[in-house]
């Protein structure tokens, strides 16, 4: 019995919904538990079951966990790097080794069982409406940022943001049904009431991407999805004293101060890179080790536990040579996704946001997990979809 839909299914579904309002640290222990066991299996289908097939993206996942699992040798923080920082963080070498798994399991059953993963999607995309209302209901009613499970406000805008693109597939697939509808209007007013600055970021950066490159351009469609945005938009700027409308205002005193050498500009933002990029050439190859930043970096006045830049923080932890494999990685990943098929476009679309709002955000437990997911089924769909159109070919 093929295990690798019902994991899959399982980990977009109720990985997000795991919650304890009383504690952030049991939270994310059940979390982490649930990683490592779903992981474990996944790794036991991968070997034992031999569901792979050779991709080019392998070569520099393997390079990317060979260097991490070397920062981790070598680093003088032992106690930290092979789990984590401890307090609500774990994302040291095992979880690294843990999303790494799970995408080859996506993988696997994203070329293995393609006609399931718009199945696996809306399983992920009625997980994400759920957290997306919770987190609404926060917004309106106790008038505070959006977070609902995510513990974090930044960490559920980064949430939102990976889903839009799945959101907004839905929409323009059927633009007159009433679920594409409510989920697209529920993920994307999450995003803004998480006012977070970062994921806005990077959702307009795919907003652009999306009316640009989108593939089957029904004008009426995307009417439809940029009639959403606006009325959504201008629904939600009222409410809590035009609090979404004074967040967006505060971009160009930021940016002001960026521009200034400000060290407070982007919540002190400026400050920790500047010292993350100083701490880059004391262990350029190496890194301080996984999830060790405060350790490398105990001059910043503020002791941030992550770069809040995801490039940063591997350079920074894991070493150059970590960061370049990951960035290879990720570039075969996007290189590898027909962006000409709605579908897959989706794909390639929350890869986009990814690594524009990672110039702003870090990747947590909570969400990177789901990523390694997503991004592992939209690889392996282009890969069966490649297979396909190729065993049709005329000879």
């Amino acid at each position: 019995m093929d295990l690798s839909v019902p994991i899959l299914t399982v980990m977009l579904s109720l990985f997000p919904l795991i919650w304890i309002p009383t504690s952030a640290l049991a939270t994310t222990l059940l979390r982490w538990s649930m990683l490592l066991s779903l992981s474990l299996l996944s790794m036991y289908i991968v070997v034992r079951r031999r569901v792979l097939e050779c991709h080019a993206s392998f070569t520099p996942l393997l390079l990317f966990v060979f260097f991490a699992l070397l920062s981790s040798i070598f680093s003088p923080h032992d106690s930290i790097v092979w789990i984590g920082e401890t307090t609500y963080r774990f994302t040291g070498f095992l979880s690294y080794l843990c999303f790494a798994l799970l995408f080859l399991l996506a993988f696997a059953a994203g070329s293995r069982h393609s006609h399931k993963v718009d199945k696996i999607i809306n399983a992920g995309l009625l997980s994400a409406s759920l957290v997306a209302f919770f987190g609404l209901l926060q917004y309106f009613t106790l008038n505070q940022k959006s977070f609902a499970t995510l513990l974090n406000s930044n960490h559920f805008g980064t949430y939102m943001a990976m889903v839009f693109p799945f959101a907004a597939l839905r929409l323009l697939q059927n633009p007159a049904a009433r679920w594409p509808i409510a989920v697209f209007v529920l993920v994307y007013a999450a995003l803004l009431t998480s006012l977070c600055r970062g994921a806005w970021v990077g959702l307009a950066f795919g907003l652009v991407l999306l009316f640009y490159y989108y593939p089957q351009k029904t004008k009426k469609n995307l009417l439809a999805l940029g009639t959403l945005v606006v009325l959504v938009t201008a629904a939600i700027l009222p409410f809590n004293d035009w609090r979404l409308a004074k967040q967006t205002a505060t971009f160009s005193t930021e940016v002001e101060m960026a521009f200034k050498g400000d060290q407070d500009a982007g919540s002190k933002r400026l400050l920790i890179w500047r010292e993350a990029i100083k701490a880059l050439p004391k262990s350029p190859f190496f890194g301080t080790g996984p999830d060790t930043l405060l350790y490398g970096n105990e001059r910043i006045e503020i002791t941030p536990t992550k770069a809040h830049n995801i490039y940063l923080e591997i350079g920074v932890t894991m070493g150059i040579p970590a960061l370049l494999s990951y960035l290879w990685f990720l570039g075969c990943c996007m290189a590898s996704i027909n962006r000409r098929d709605p579908v897959q476009f989706a794909f390639w679309l929350m890869i986009a946001i990814y690594l524009v709002q990672g110039f702003f955000l870090v990747d947590v437990l909570s969400v990177y997990p789901l990523f390694w997911v997503l991004l592992g089924l939209g690889v392996g769909l282009s890969s069966s979809l490649k297979k396909s159109r190729a065993a049709d070919a005329p000879i």
